[in-house]
């Protein structure tokens, strides 16, 4: 055991160890302290002064080999055949300050992008044909497309059946998953890709999937061989690991009793023999904030001006997204906003050009307004659709026209 680079390295292998220290060099930030103690898989529950562990596998992809799902602390295992940088990088920042690992932050510059929502049990095949032609349209191969759609339409089938929770009952999660069954809450589904991974996202609105769950089912499939792992319909976890098996990297972020959300990645550019070779990386972040939140009402990308004022300073900012009910805001300087917060906003006729007045005076609008209410800040944050950071409005009052 030593401390490289701040973090605590428990790695038997020495080029394990070597790999990582060069992944840890190129991905860690200076101002990012120590947040984690990096062990073998199989290593036993060891005391590392109360930091969280996060386990490194080479062979995760096969199971009767390396079980760290062993120890029902697990949260984070990390694929070592090799270490990934941007992997390794985006796990430290969720250790070190609580944020979910967002859809984001795993693809570089989509050129893909959909989104669904499943309302009902009859859209499920449609859902699934949409997946497919989505992949198609990205390029993805036929073969590789074929998994996707197969490992989206499990985290489906999880959502419909065995999401929907009411007074600490699950509903549905004994019905057969050929049965109709309601949706008591919209679905959303995201495909994502850019020239190097596909990601899928699934989300639900109930949040019943707890962190302790998911690592027991998946220890109880990695405990065997590929041989002895119970393929009928309902084995325990076993829709999960399947997932995980057929994943470059899954993330699951877990907001209790309210969210849960799936996203799964794929290296396109492998070839088969080169991807089982892989081991993949899980990350499940259990977070705290309402960054997973369903919005009320479905926004639409506009080229709108708007300047808002909170706590009596005047904030000029650009609107990336608009609905009846409220609107994601960009500032266009540095703003202080916190969730709860009471703000006016006023929305300008059409696009504009900011120009500088006089030095006293600062940004002025070429527009008068066409629009103005009071909100309160909902969200704040960085938009993955529109990647940039600022705060979402709830107005007091509808907008006439829109949804």
């Amino acid at each position: 055991m030593r401390v490289t680079g701040g973090f605590v390295v428990d790695l038997k292998a020495p080029e394990l160890r070597e790999r990582l220290e060069r992944a840890l060099a190129e991905s860690t930030p200076a101002s990012l302290r120590t947040v984690a103690a990096i062990t073998d898989a199989n290593a036993p529950a060891a005391a590392y002064g109360g930091l969280p562990v996060v386990r490194a596998w080479v062979r995760g992809r096969t199971p009767g080999t390396e079980n760290p799902f062993q120890y029902p602390d697990v949260r984070h295992v990390l694929g070592a055949a090799p270490f990934r940088s941007d992997e390794l990088s985006s796990t430290l920042r969720h250790l070190g300050g609580g944020m979910p690992i967002r859809l984001w932050q795993l693809l570089s510059a989509p050129g893909t992008r959909e989104t669904f929502r499943l309302e009902s049990f009859e859209q499920r095949r449609a859902l699934h044909d949409q997946i497919g032609v989505t992949l198609a349209r990205a390029g993805i191969s036929e073969r590789i497309g074929q998994e996707l759609v197969g490992a989206a339409d499990e985290l489906v089938a999880n959502a419909l059946y065995d999401a929907p929770v009411e007074g600490g009952r699950h509903l549905y999660a004994s019905v057969s998953r050929r049965q109709p069954v309601p949706c008591p809450r919209p679905i959303d589904v995201e495909v994502a890709a850019d020239d190097r991974s596909v990601a899928i996202l699934v989300r639900d609105y109930f949040g019943s999937l707890a962190a302790e769950a998911v690592v027991a089912n998946l220890a109880r499939c990695y405990a065997f061989d590929d041989t002895q792992i119970d393929h009928k319909e309902g084995g325990a976890g076993l829709g999960l690991f399947m997932v995980l098996v057929a994943s470059s990297r899954l993330v699951v972020n877990l907001v209790p009793g309210r969210v849960t959300e799936v996203i799964l990645t794929r290296d396109v550019r492998l070839r088969p023999p080169e991807f089982r070779a892989t081991a993949p990386t899980l990350n499940i972040c259990v977070v705290e904030d309402s960054m997973l939140e369903s919005r009320r009402h479905q926004g639409r990308p506009v080229s709108l001006a708007a300047s808002s004022a909170v706590d009596g300073r005047l904030v000029y900012a650009a609107v990336r997204d608009l609905s009846r009910r409220g609107a994601f805001l960009e500032p266009l300087a540095p703003v202080q906003v916190t969730p709860a917060q009471a703000v006016t906003v006023t929305l300008f006729e059409s696009s504009v050009t900011l120009h500088p007045a006089t030095a006293s005076s600062g940004l002025v609008w070429d527009l008068a307004p066409a629009f103005h209410c009071y909100g309160t800040v909902r969200w704040v944050g960085t938009s993955e659709r529109h990647h940039c950071a600022g705060f979402g409005v709830e107005f007091d009052r509808d907008i006439d026209g829109l949804d």
